[in-house]
Protein backbone atom coordinates (compact mmCIF):
# COMPACT_ATOMS: atom_id res chain seq x y z
CA UNK A 1 0.00 0.00 0.00
CA UNK A 2 3.17 2.66 1.15
CA UNK A 3 4.34 1.55 -2.59
CA UNK A 4 1.07 2.63 -4.03
CA UNK A 5 0.85 5.84 -2.58
CA UNK A 6 4.98 6.51 -3.45
CA UNK A 7 4.13 5.94 -6.75
CA UNK A 8 0.95 7.84 -7.38
CA UNK A 9 2.87 10.53 -5.83
CA UNK A 10 5.77 10.26 -8.24
CA UNK A 11 3.23 10.21 -10.95
CA UNK A 12 1.87 13.60 -9.78
CA UNK A 13 4.87 15.22 -9.54
CA UNK A 14 5.85 13.57 -13.01
CA UNK A 15 2.74 15.56 -14.47
CA UNK A 16 3.76 18.79 -13.26
CA UNK A 17 7.06 18.57 -14.91
CA UNK A 18 5.97 16.05 -17.97
CA UNK A 19 5.33 19.53 -20.43
CA UNK A 20 8.79 20.84 -19.54
CA UNK A 21 6.97 24.67 -19.06
CA UNK A 22 8.63 24.80 -15.04
CA UNK A 23 12.17 23.86 -16.73
CA UNK A 24 11.51 25.92 -19.39
CA UNK A 25 10.74 28.85 -16.87
CA UNK A 26 13.64 28.19 -14.67
CA UNK A 27 16.19 28.13 -17.27
CA UNK A 28 15.56 31.54 -17.66
CA UNK A 29 15.32 32.24 -14.05
CA UNK A 30 19.31 30.50 -14.70
CA UNK A 31 19.60 33.31 -17.64
CA UNK A 32 18.60 36.29 -16.17
CA UNK A 33 21.16 35.69 -13.54
CA UNK A 34 23.98 35.04 -15.86
CA UNK A 35 22.82 38.37 -17.62
CA UNK A 36 23.32 40.23 -13.94
CA UNK A 37 26.61 39.22 -12.87
CA UNK A 38 27.77 40.02 -16.64
CA UNK A 39 26.44 43.54 -16.09
CA UNK A 40 28.42 43.50 -13.18
CA UNK A 41 31.75 43.08 -14.89
CA UNK A 42 30.81 47.04 -16.35
CA UNK A 43 30.48 48.18 -12.29
CA UNK A 44 33.94 49.73 -11.03
CA UNK A 45 35.60 47.43 -8.39
CA UNK A 46 36.24 50.36 -6.21
CA UNK A 47 33.98 51.91 -4.18
CA UNK A 48 30.79 50.62 -2.88
CA UNK A 49 29.10 50.35 -6.15
CA UNK A 50 29.17 46.68 -6.89
CA UNK A 51 28.64 45.63 -2.89
CA UNK A 52 24.94 48.05 -3.62
CA UNK A 53 24.36 46.30 -6.44
CA UNK A 54 24.49 42.72 -5.28
CA UNK A 55 22.52 44.23 -1.83
CA UNK A 56 19.88 45.44 -4.38
CA UNK A 57 19.76 42.96 -7.41
CA UNK A 58 20.72 39.57 -5.82
CA UNK A 59 17.30 39.43 -3.54
CA UNK A 60 15.45 41.62 -6.74
CA UNK A 61 16.46 39.28 -9.17
CA UNK A 62 15.30 36.37 -6.56
CA UNK A 63 11.69 37.99 -5.61
CA UNK A 64 11.43 38.81 -9.20
CA UNK A 65 11.59 35.00 -9.96
CA UNK A 66 9.33 34.09 -7.04
CA UNK A 67 6.30 36.14 -8.05
CA UNK A 68 6.73 36.67 -11.83
CA UNK A 69 8.06 33.22 -12.91
CA UNK A 70 4.99 31.40 -10.79
CA UNK A 71 2.43 33.26 -12.46
CA UNK A 72 3.99 32.72 -16.06
CA UNK A 73 3.96 29.09 -15.09
CA UNK A 74 0.29 28.73 -14.32
CA UNK A 75 -0.93 31.30 -17.45
CA UNK A 76 0.96 28.75 -19.71
CA UNK A 77 -0.19 25.18 -17.96
CA UNK A 78 -3.78 26.74 -18.15
CA UNK A 79 -3.33 27.01 -21.87
CA UNK A 80 -1.56 24.28 -22.76
CA UNK A 81 -1.16 21.70 -20.35
CA UNK A 82 -4.68 21.41 -18.58
CA UNK A 83 -6.49 21.71 -21.76
CA UNK A 84 -4.47 18.38 -23.11
CA UNK A 85 -4.48 16.36 -19.95
CA UNK A 86 -6.57 17.61 -17.63
CA UNK A 87 -6.07 19.80 -14.05
CA UNK A 88 -4.16 18.21 -11.04
CA UNK A 89 -5.61 20.15 -7.55
CA UNK A 90 -2.51 20.85 -5.45
CA UNK A 91 -2.85 21.47 -2.12
CA UNK A 92 -3.67 25.20 -2.06
CA UNK A 93 -1.10 27.82 -0.39
CA UNK A 94 -2.34 30.58 1.82
CA UNK A 95 -0.96 34.03 1.75
CA UNK A 96 0.65 34.29 4.72
CA UNK A 97 2.29 30.76 3.30
CA UNK A 98 3.33 32.67 0.26
CA UNK A 99 4.43 35.47 1.81
CA UNK A 100 6.64 33.05 3.61
CA UNK A 101 8.00 31.42 1.12
CA UNK A 102 8.57 35.33 -0.80
CA UNK A 103 10.81 35.60 2.49
CA UNK A 104 12.53 32.53 2.29
CA UNK A 105 13.46 33.33 -1.01
CA UNK A 106 15.40 36.34 0.04
CA UNK A 107 16.87 34.98 3.13
CA UNK A 108 18.08 32.20 0.80
CA UNK A 109 19.60 34.81 -1.31
CA UNK A 110 21.53 36.34 1.54
CA UNK A 111 22.98 33.21 2.60
CA UNK A 112 23.73 32.42 -0.47
CA UNK A 113 25.86 35.18 -0.99
CA UNK A 114 27.58 35.09 2.55
CA UNK A 115 28.36 31.37 1.72
CA UNK A 116 30.09 32.55 -1.55
CA UNK A 117 31.96 35.17 0.45
CA UNK A 118 33.12 32.93 3.00
CA UNK A 119 33.91 30.58 -0.22
CA UNK A 120 36.23 33.04 -1.65
CA UNK A 121 38.88 33.00 1.37
CA UNK A 122 38.67 29.12 1.81
CA UNK A 123 38.39 27.28 -1.83
CA UNK A 124 39.08 30.94 -4.22
CA UNK A 125 36.72 32.16 -6.71
CA UNK A 126 37.46 29.80 -9.56
CA UNK A 127 35.79 26.94 -7.89
CA UNK A 128 32.82 28.41 -6.88
CA UNK A 129 31.01 27.97 -10.24
CA UNK A 130 32.24 23.82 -9.66
CA UNK A 131 30.95 24.11 -6.00
CA UNK A 132 27.56 25.33 -6.65
CA UNK A 133 27.63 22.93 -10.09
CA UNK A 134 27.93 19.84 -7.58
CA UNK A 135 24.70 21.45 -5.43
CA UNK A 136 22.71 21.70 -8.24
CA UNK A 137 23.17 18.80 -9.48
CA UNK A 138 22.38 16.92 -5.72
CA UNK A 139 19.18 18.97 -5.88
CA UNK A 140 17.89 17.51 -9.49
CA UNK A 141 18.35 14.00 -8.80
CA UNK A 142 16.87 14.47 -5.84
CA UNK A 143 14.23 15.82 -8.27
CA UNK A 144 14.69 13.38 -10.82
CA UNK A 145 14.48 10.26 -8.08
CA UNK A 146 10.91 11.79 -7.09
CA UNK A 147 9.33 12.79 -9.90
CA UNK A 148 10.73 10.10 -12.07
CA UNK A 149 11.67 12.33 -14.96
CA UNK A 150 14.14 10.91 -16.67
CA UNK A 151 16.05 14.14 -17.76
CA UNK A 152 16.96 16.07 -14.73
CA UNK A 153 19.50 13.04 -14.15
CA UNK A 154 21.00 14.61 -17.67
CA UNK A 155 20.39 17.96 -15.84
CA UNK A 156 22.38 16.97 -13.33
CA UNK A 157 25.58 15.85 -15.46
CA UNK A 158 25.27 19.09 -17.36
CA UNK A 159 25.34 21.33 -13.91
CA UNK A 160 28.90 19.79 -12.70
CA UNK A 161 30.24 19.76 -16.56
CA UNK A 162 29.58 23.40 -17.14
CA UNK A 163 30.44 24.13 -13.41
CA UNK A 164 34.04 22.07 -13.37
CA UNK A 165 34.79 23.71 -17.20
CA UNK A 166 33.91 27.08 -15.66
CA UNK A 167 36.01 26.69 -12.88
CA UNK A 168 39.07 25.81 -15.43
CA UNK A 169 38.25 28.69 -17.91
CA UNK A 170 40.48 31.30 -16.08
CA UNK A 171 37.83 33.85 -16.83
CA UNK A 172 37.11 37.28 -14.18
CA UNK A 173 34.62 36.05 -10.86
CA UNK A 174 32.13 37.73 -12.27
CA UNK A 175 32.16 36.36 -16.20
CA UNK A 176 32.67 32.99 -13.96
CA UNK A 177 29.29 33.19 -12.51
CA UNK A 178 27.77 34.75 -15.38
CA UNK A 179 29.12 31.36 -17.89
CA UNK A 180 27.91 29.13 -15.43
CA UNK A 181 23.98 30.44 -14.95
CA UNK A 182 23.47 31.57 -18.18
CA UNK A 183 24.98 28.32 -19.19
CA UNK A 184 22.77 26.10 -16.99
CA UNK A 185 20.21 28.46 -17.63
CA UNK A 186 20.68 27.82 -21.96
CA UNK A 187 20.65 24.13 -21.38
CA UNK A 188 17.44 24.63 -19.12
CA UNK A 189 16.21 26.18 -21.77
CA UNK A 190 16.25 23.73 -24.69
CA UNK A 191 15.91 20.84 -22.76
CA UNK A 192 12.42 22.29 -21.65
CA UNK A 193 11.22 23.46 -25.35
CA UNK A 194 12.48 19.87 -26.36
CA UNK A 195 9.92 18.53 -23.78
CA UNK A 196 7.12 21.05 -24.44
CA UNK A 197 7.40 20.11 -28.39
CA UNK A 198 7.07 16.84 -27.59
CA UNK A 199 4.60 16.82 -25.01
CA UNK A 200 2.28 18.97 -27.44
CA UNK A 201 3.17 16.51 -30.49
CA UNK A 202 1.78 13.27 -28.39
CA UNK A 203 -1.30 15.09 -26.94
CA UNK A 204 -4.41 16.77 -28.15
CA UNK A 205 -6.56 19.30 -26.45
CA UNK A 206 -10.08 17.51 -25.77
CA UNK A 207 -13.24 18.47 -27.23
CA UNK A 208 -15.67 19.20 -25.05
CA UNK A 209 -19.25 17.81 -26.70
CA UNK A 210 -22.39 20.42 -26.88
CA UNK A 211 -25.06 19.54 -25.37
Amino acid sequence: MRDQITEMQKRTIHYWYSDGIWELHFGLFFVLFGLYYFLLTFIPATGPYQIIALAIGQPAIILFGILGFRKTIRYFKERITYPRTGYISYRTKRKNNRLAGMATGLVLGMIFGLIASQLNGLIGTSWIPAFIGVMLAIILYILAYKSNVLRFYVQAVTSIIIGGFVAFSGIDEWLQNAAFFAGVGICFVISGLAALFIYIRNSHPVEMDEE
